[in-house]
């Protein structure tokens, strides 16, 4: 319920020209155009978008267009995933289970 109350206020809280700048930032990521991506997703990320979030995050994962930053791409793929980004939260997922196999970890051995 929280979550669902959080992604409502974020919807809210989102302008209209933070969407226009998100569909610009995407379109142009991925035509890798990586300046121009960051320029347009910046503010829409920060006004709480999580698909502008989720592509920032995947720049700083990849080095594309910025410097390779793993903790700021983690935490954005983390942020966009709390509220219902779905590519955000399989991206998480599968950086957890790597991170399980890297450890040599059963979920069985984190829950007791």
């Amino acid at each position: 319920m929280k979550k669902l109350i959080a992604l409502a206020i974020t919807a809210l809280l989102i302008s209209p020209a933070a969407v226009a700048d998100t569909g610009t930032g995407v379109e142009a990521f991925k035509t890798k155009h990586f300046a121009k991506a960051l320029k347009e997703l910046t503010p829409a990320a920060k006004a709480g978008d999580p698909d502008p979030k989720y592509h920032l995050a995947l720049m700083y994962s990849g080095g594309f267009g910025v410097r390779k930053n793993p903790a700021k791409a983690l935490d954005l793929f983390r942020q966009a995933a709390e509220v219902g980004h779905v590519p955000a939260q399989i991206n998480m997922e599968r950086r957890w289970q790597s991170a399980m196999v890297r450890n040599r970890m059963s979920p069985k051995a984190l829950n007791g």
